[in-house]
């Protein structure tokens, strides 16, 4: 089961009584692995096991795995439930004690496994407050290790952009969601209207073109696509798309953007005509490397 938990929807969950993992798994690696094998090893009466993937909105941004490879990984595991928690100004705002007592009451969290130096906003949760939330025999805090060469070797195929090394590593696309903003809309003068989202400085990917399965709130089907990670001229880190056989109002809408094909590095043009052509040309072989992707999904 998946579950976007939200305290401020005031709600119970529908969870069993389960011992709870939490750690930022977007960059699931050597050391989750350790929590999870610590967790499977309190399970002494078929209790079930809840992955927390915890995270501030800045660490959301600068994710190395998907919710979606997460949950594959998760089902690998057999792990019960996938709790995807992202602190916002709410809990900045009134601590991160009360963002733990909320687990511990709305998830039904009756352990706790995580690291001992698990940080949140640059904060440590005190153990004492831990042991008086969930009782000092149900926290188990563990040192943290290295994230190990899976880690290691994802950081590198994106860096190079090997979007296809990733998928194969993975089992899913590299992929990043935001918000679309209102662009220059250069694109539009040349029939290549794009969507625009704005990425961290820190963001992996290495700067380029690459064939694009692209998911829309208003849309149940993905659309296929290109799109380019570039910094403009103002500065801003962008994922710029062009949707195939598309063309709505989108701005202020979320975007997902799975990234299934590297084609070729920035360059640079001389006038609009030369980009037309250009964009063509991507948009030739995009189509080409998206070949029954979209159906596959």
């Amino acid at each position: 089961m998946i579950i976007n938990y939200n305290p401020l929807l005031m709600m119970l969950w529908k969870v069993d009584h389960n011992i709870m993992i939490i750690s930022n798994f977007s960059h699931w690696g050597d050391n989750e692995n350790q929590l999870i094998t610590r967790a499977k090893q309190l399970r002494l009466n078929g209790e079930k096991i809840a992955l927390m993937n915890l995270q501030t909105t800045t660490s959301r941004q600068e994710s190395l795995l998907s919710d979606e490879i997460i949950e594959l990984w998760a089902k690998s595991e057999q792990i019960d439930y996938v709790i995807n928690y992202v602190v916002g100004d709410y809990e900045q705002q009134f601590g991160l004690e009360n963002l733990f007592r909320g687990i511990q009451k709305n998830l039904h969290a009756d352990q706790v496994v995580m690291n001992s130096d698990f940080l949140i906003n640059n904060q440590i949760i005190s153990e004492k407050f831990l042991n008086k939330t969930f009782g000092s025999r149900a926290v188990h805090l563990i040192p943290t290790i290295t994230e190990g060469s899976m880690i290691a070797k994802l950081t590198a195929a994106l860096h190079k952009g090997k979007v296809e090394e990733y998928y194969q590593l993975t089992g899913g696309y590299f992929s990043y969601q935001g918000i679309i903003d209102q662009g220059k809309q250069v694109g539009r003068k040349i029939n290549y209207p794009t969507t625009n989202v704005k990425v961290s400085p820190n963001f992996v990917l290495k700067q380029g073109v690459y064939a694009t399965i692209n998911w829309l709130t208003t849309q149940e089907t993905p659309i296929l696509g290109m799109s380019c990670y570039w910094i403009n001229s103002d500065g801003d880190y962008l994922i710029e798309t062009n949707l195939f056989d598309f063309n709505q109002d989108l701005y202020h809408q979320a975007i997902r953007t799975e990234f299934v094909a590297y084609l070729r590095d920035l360059c640079v043009v001389e006038n609009l005509d030369e980009l037309k052509v250009l964009l063509k040309n991507d948009e030739v072989n995009s189509r080409k490397k998206l070949t029954g992707k979209q159906n596959d999904k």
